[in-house]
């Protein structure tokens, strides 16, 4: 007598699916809730890290699920998609976040006058908010970059629009003295 095996089903595969699911669920609610004041943002910090750490463990199942079902023929193929676009879903704005943290510049603080900043009111502040201290000459250097790189392109749309005013000028004809 033939014994056939019957195909396995990969409990990676169903983990992932569960994980991910459950990641995506904790973000939407710790969102609401912290848009609601309902949880305090320290809170809402670590919460976030808990959910991008499902999330990533989401897809460190997926990848195990899919070596056994390329190695094996294990079922789960549809657990795992699942759980990987589920996860990648959800560690989509991390990546948002990320990018943009490495890009921008680390300003905390953001004058238009370098040279005399206004004092900022610090009477409503509490004991939970981080201490305010004054930008360092190293934090004045990179506002004073990213002001000038603000500055070239006010320079450029100005242009651009007093050439677009001379082309319109020339085509309609000069605007009627009041």
């Amino acid at each position: 007598m033939v014994v056939i095996a019957e195909r396995q089903t990969s409990s990676a595969a169903g983990w992932s699916r569960r994980t991910a699911a459950f990641s995506l669920v904790l973000l939407l609610t710790v969102l609401v809730g912290h848009q609601f004041d309902l949880v305090e943002t320290p809170v809402f910090l670590w919460v976030l890290a808990i959910v991008a750490l499902l999330a990533a463990f989401a897809l460190l199942f997926a990848g195990f699920a899919l070596s056994r079902l390329w190695n094996f023929g294990d079922r789960g193929g549809r657990d795992l998609s699942v759980g990987a676009l589920l996860a990648l879903l959800v560690l989509a704005p991390f990546g948002v976040a990320a990018y943009w943290a490495t890009t921008s510049p680390p300003l905390r603080d953001i004058s238009t006058d370098l040279d005399d900043p206004p004092v900022l009111d610090t009477s409503d502040r509490t004991a939970d908010m981080n201490v305010l201290s004054p930008p360092t000459p190293g934090e004045q250097r990179l506002q004073g970059d990213a002001d000038s790189d603000i500055g070239d392109n006010a320079g450029r749309i100005v242009d651009f629009l007093g050439e677009l005013d001379q082309e319109v000028a020339g085509q309609v004809g000069p605007a009627p003295a009041e």
